[in-house]
């Protein structure tokens, strides 16, 4: 069964892999024209038209740009990985289970393996593919830096993957529920796009902010020199066995 989810995932890894390789290395390639762009923002910014003062907020933080670190923590973490890995993770998820359904060989995989060793073994496989996935684009992050020069360092990278882990082990679980219950392999795709879309939305409402899962994704604790959301994580981490129960549940009752 292994082997069988290796080869099933292996072309959409290594695509996702070398796509986010390529946007590192460009986020690397303008690093140096970066200061220079938010000088001459910083220096018209009162000219500005009021909607895009709010777009970009507190010049001062521009200034934080000339900073390695904040460089690379702020525009690949904050922006280019950050805000992408909702999606890695309903690539990988969506189809695990939905694919199986859909062209009926999940009849042959169930008669000759038990429901619940078929669930651990393409749960685990897709979850692993998903952790290496995070954890080679945000290691290689610094590791390119400091490659082309730049003094950063790895700690900070290593926190915000703390917060990648834990996220991505929610999103990855929900969307692994929506490969279970549909029966097709176009309905969890958007039920996991309007979940991405929808939670930006819970932002506008002060007391639905919570449910945005982004700031938390991309480290702004960490980034705000506040360290790990520890309180974040923990609810993260309950939400997250409540839904790998359910998933384990969804596909032992299911009748195919």
């Amino acid at each position: 069964m292994f082997w069988k989810e290796w080869y099933d995932l292996r072309l959409r890894f290594f695509i996702i892999l070398i796509v986010f390789i390529f946007m590192l290395i460009m986020t690397i390639a303008m690093r140096p024209y970066t200061s220079t762009m938010m000088d001459q923002i910083s220096e018209e910014f009162n000219n500005l038209p009021d909607f895009l003062k709010n777009l970009i907020g507190d010049p001062k933080l521009l200034n934080k740009l000339e900073n390695d670190d904040f460089y690379l923590l702020s525009q690949w973490f904050g922006k280019n990985l950050g805000q992408f890995l909702p999606i890695i993770a309903l690539i990988i998820a969506f189809p695990i289970f939905a694919r199986e359904t859909e062209k009926k060989t999940i009849y042959f995989i169930l008669s000759r393996m038990k429901r619940e060793k078929v669930f651990w073994s393409k749960y685990i496989t897709g979850l692993s593919f998903t952790k290496i996935l995070i954890g080679t684009l945000t290691l290689l992050a610094p590791l390119g830096m400091r490659i082309a020069g730049y003094d950063v360092h790895i700690c900070k990278p290593l926190l915000i993957l703390v917060h990648e882990v834990i996220a991505m082990l929610f999103l990855y679980s929900l969307y692994i529920m929506f490969s279970i219950i549909f029966n097709d392999q176009v309905k969890p795709i958007l039920a996991g796009l309007v979940t991405v879309f929808i939670m930006p939305i819970f932002s506008f409402f002060q007391s639905l902010s919570f449910l945005n899962i982004y700031p938390y994704l991309m480290g702004q604790s960490v980034i705000n020199n506040h360290g790990i959301d520890w309180n974040y994580s923990i609810v993260l981490l309950a939400l997250s066995t409540v839904l790998i129960f359910i998933d384990k549940k969804l596909f032992m009752i299911k009748e195919f």
